[in-house]
Parts: structure tokens; sequence; C-alpha cells
């Protein structure tokens, strides 16, 4: 499970799955009040997130590895 910060949700997705297992908002838990096509946006959102995370993971690694001489 990972959490984004998307707007003003704090979103918890399952990306394996491929799904949103929980949205937040000040502090209430409303993924059940949220209409499918939002919840649909917050997870090609929360992917997006987790891509943009991983790249720069990604990247990060790699100038460590070419400034210490791995």
């Amino acid at each position: 499970m990972r959490e984004f910060t998307i707007g003003d949700y704090l979103v918890q997705v399952d990306l394996s799955e491929r799904m949103i297992t929980a949205v937040w908002e000040d502090g209430e838990e409303i993924l059940d009040t949220l209409p499918d096509s939002k919840v649909f946006d917050l997870m090609g959102l929360a992917e997006q997130e987790a891509r943009e995370q991983y790249e720069e993971d990604r990247a990060e690694s790699r100038f460590d590895d070419c400034y210490h001489g791995a």
C-alpha cells in the first residue's frame, strides 16, 4: 500500500491491484461518498505520482552510483 497527497485528498492505493483502498479529506474517510469518475481520476493521478517518484529515486540512485564510483 502506498499513500499520496493529491489535491486536498490523502489517497491510499494498492498499486499492484490498481485499486484505491481509502481516501481521506480533512481527516475523514470519504471513499464511499465519491463518484466513480472521481475515484478513477484519483487512481490515474496516484499512478502518475508513483511513476514520478520511481523516476526521481532511480535518477538519484544513478547519480549516487556515478558520483561515488560504483
